[in-house]
């Protein structure tokens, strides 16, 4: 059985920058990687680790291209600057950390399954998952 991701694990994960993000948003990214178990138990089923990585990682994506942008560069002790660089859509999972991530880890392409064919999001990944 695929693991479950919470809240307060996805908080934890995504750090203070994405602190603002409402909770109902984080749950439906939740609920859409859900989507995914069925797929990360045929491929993952032994593999906790590889399992929360992958839906870690989606979500965190999910949520940095919500916001519209990503953090380019900060700097502080207190001559206080951030600079952010908008994100290119047409990137798809290559425009985030997270989603550079995801390709690394999910070779049996499980995020994958979320989109159909052709959808933002979706890139070449190794095996194709079982069309359920």
């Amino acid at each position: 059985m695929a693991i479950t991701i919470t809240v307060e694990q996805v908080r934890e994960f995504m750090g203070p920058d994405y602190a603002d993000v409402p909770t109902s948003t984080i749950e439906t990214y939740i609920c859409l990687v859900n989507k995914m178990d069925d797929c990360l138990d045929v491929n993952y089923l032994d593999d906790t680790c590889t399992q929360t990585a992958i839906k870690l990682n989606a979500i965190g994506h999910f949520t940095a291209i919500g916001s519209g942008r990503v953090i380019k560069s900060q700097s502080a002790p207190s001559g206080a600057s951030r600079s952010f660089e908008y994100m290119n859509k047409v990137e798809g999972l290559k425009m985030t950390a997270q989603g550079r991530i995801l390709e690394m880890v999910d070779s049996a392409g499980c995020f994958n399954s979320l989109f159909p064919s052709g959808s933002f999001g979706v890139v070449g990944l190794g095996r194709k998952c079982k069309d359920y």
